[in-house]
């Protein structure tokens, strides 16, 4: 099926034999041809009634999906773009680019298309389009093109057949252009079985409830990579609005990673020979302000060779080494917390270093460090 078979266009061109309505003449086409495959399925030549009856309900499947609704709403298949066959991959990238990284994000595409002008479409799918980085273009579609009314932030054990996080869920419903003063979320990523989640869906429908969250998506622009934190305060917000992003001042990038840390990593008690093995700074488990520097890395020509050459392995730039800098843990259950990378003979694998050399001091490390812990908490709190 075409991605934009039968959309409206801007210009409507010359109709054929001087018809008044496409969507007549396309109703009648149609119309015409099922009943024509319908009268020749009844034909004794098995073969001619076999292909008739298979174009038939292909002619109704085009006629379902030729239309436009006051109403779509779907549960779609969720499959990442990983585990697509070459067929899928190739017609996703060509039809639904915005959509791509996932089966289901193609599918909201596909709805939002299948509802008029002033229709609507309700949806079951990941929550992962809501906040990751891979899906900042679908946002921008999404936030350019749609208005969200409401989102059920309903996250894992949302379904009784699915047990554990496998599956983390999110409910919309959307519009082509913006209906009310203010969108509603409801958050119940804390709730932990199915009925649990019911009821607190029942009770989000009180104004009071503490699940409820009122946005407005304009702001999530602010946010490089838009994502949906629809429970940003409003202090968050305008931290966003009216300061410089960060990326003006500090850089982000892909850090050194050995490939194979049982041959290039070490414990710092285990070497003492620091002309070949230097520091490094990881992630780690969940630290405030300092900690996590218990490994050093090889950084003898040798290794050093092998991270620029290596399918996995990787290594930074020479103008960002040994350069100060915040490190943090990208995955911790008790929220975020940031670290300060000190410089000097070590490397960081994870975090920010700064561009500027005047914002280099331990004083403006200390204080970017709270700020960046504040801000992000505020963003992203612990579950």
């Amino acid at each position: 099926m075409q991605a934009k078979l039968f959309e409206p266009t801007t210009i409507q061109g010359k109709l054929p034999l001087a018809l008044e309505s496409y969507d007549d003449w396309k109703q009648k086409t149609l119309t015409a041809l099922k009943d024509h495959f319908a009268a020749e399925a009844q034909s004794a030549d098995l073969a001619q009634a076999f292909f008739c009856h298979t174009a038939g309900k292909g002619l109704g499947l085009f006629d379902l999906l030729a239309r436009r609704y006051d109403v779509v709403a779907a549960n779609p298949p969720y499959m990442g773009s990983r585990n697509f066959g070459a067929l899928i991959d190739h017609y996703l990238k060509a039809k639904y680019p915005e959509g791509k990284n996932d089966l289901y994000a193609a599918f909201i595409l596909r709805c939002s298309r299948l509802a008029n002008g002033s229709g609507v479409w309700a949806m079951v799918t990941q929550q992962s389009w809501l906040f990751l980085s891979q899906y900042k273009i679908f946002r921008h579609w999404f936030l350019t093109n749609c208005f969200v009314e409401f989102i059920v932030h309903l996250g894992p054990h949302a379904f009784q057949e699915i047990s554990g996080a496998k599956s983390n869920v999110a409910m919309l419903v959307g519009r082509h252009s913006q209906t009310l003063n203010q969108s509603i979320a409801v958050r119940l990523i804390d709730l932990h079985d199915v009925q649990t989640k019911a009821r607190g869906l029942l009770d989000s429908c009180q104004r009071g409830s503490p699940c409820r969250y009122a946005f407005n998506q304009r702001d999530f622009k602010t946010i490089p990579g838009s994502p949906f934190v629809y429970w940003m305060s409003e202090g968050i917000r305008e931290a966003f609005s009216n300061n410089p992003q960060l990326n003006r001042f500090f850089e982000n990038f892909n850090f050194t990673k050995s490939g194979n840390k049982e041959r290039f990593a070490r414990y710092f008690w285990e070497s003492l020979n620091y002309k070949r093995w230097i520091w490094l700074t990881k992630g780690g488990t969940y630290k405030k302000w300092v900690g996590n520097e218990e490994y050093l890395i090889d950084w003898s020509q040798g290794a050093r060779r092998f991270y620029r050459e290596d399918r996995i392995a990787r290594i930074t730039e020479q103008k960002w080494w040994y350069l100060p800098g915040i490190t943090y843990t990208t995955n911790a259950s008790r929220g975020f917390a940031a670290r300060i990378h000190v410089g000097g003979g070590s490397l960081i694998t994870t975090g920010l270093v700064c561009r500027e050399p005047k914002c280099r001091t331990q004083h403006c490390w200390e204080s970017l460090t709270q700020g960046f812990s504040i801000i992000w908490s505020g963003l992203f709190p612990a579950r």
